[in-house]
């Protein structure tokens, strides 16, 4: 199998899966890498290699880059002044007080995950939220 490795801890997974773990683990991650680790967990990560990438999220929870952060702002602050607004004081207190997105996790629905994204103030944690359907869903 040249296309596994046994990671640190004797666990046997594929470049791949390695490759993702690695993204995550960092302090910052890009639009794409996200994109692919997700598209990867989602649809050919074995359980083990599930495990590993939550691991990698929930200990380094990463930093989203200054485009995402930007578009990710502006993205919410639209839906904050639309009529079907989801955000109650505590999201718009956050939003006024922004200081960057990180991801927080994933939010697992049934056989898919979701990114959970960190909104952060000046002063700490804000709320957290996941997209699904092009739908805002708050969860902390």
């Amino acid at each position: 199998m040249k296309n596994t490795i046994i990671n640190s801890n004797g666990v046997l997974v594929s470049k791949l899966a390695q490759k993702h773990i690695q993204n995550l683990s960092q302090d910052s991650i890009a639009k794409n890498d996200l994109q692919a680790a997700l598209n990867f967990y989602n649809n050919r990560a074995s359980k083990e290699e599930k495990r590993l990438i939550e691991g990698a999220i929930s200990e380094s929870q990463p930093d989203l880059q200054e485009a995402q952060n930007k578009q990710g702002l502006n993205w919410l602050l639209k839906l904050q002044r639309s009529k079907n607004s989801p955000f109650g004081y505590r999201e718009t207190e956050a939003l006024e007080s922004f200081s960057h997105f990180s991801l927080g996790g994933l939010y697992l629905n049934g056989n898919h995950a979701y990114p959970l994204y960190d909104v952060m103030t000046k002063t700490g944690f804000g709320f957290q939220y996941y997209m699904s359907g092009g739908v805002c869903n708050i969860v902390g």
